[in-house]
């Protein structure tokens, strides 16, 4: 049986922290919803909840996802080309 860790139930959220301007690191703290508070990695309480997982499946969320990968793609052809402009002779 899982030991029921605050790192693997589903109340608490793992905190980042930014560095560098766009790194994030993840730290050894979590933020528990549950008590609303700060607690450690391997902390434990009788409030533990298991993790679901969920997913967005719905034809609304592929719209979306088409959309943004033609947008990807629209944005790496823009740059190839602005690219190969600034390197021909």
């Amino acid at each position: 049986m899982k030991q029921k860790l605050c790192k693997t139930c589903a109340l608490c959220k793992p905190l980042f922290r930014n560095y560098r301007d766009f790194l994030f690191e993840r730290e050894n703290k979590h933020y528990c919803l549950s008590c609303e508070k700060l607690v450690k990695y391997s902390d434990f309480c009788e409030k533990w909840q298991k993790k679901r997982a969920e997913y967005d499946l719905s034809p609304q969320r592929f719209q979306e996802a088409c959309a943004d990968v033609e947008k990807i793609a629209e944005l790496c052809a823009e740059y190839i080309a602005r690219e190969s402009d600034s390197f021909s002779p």
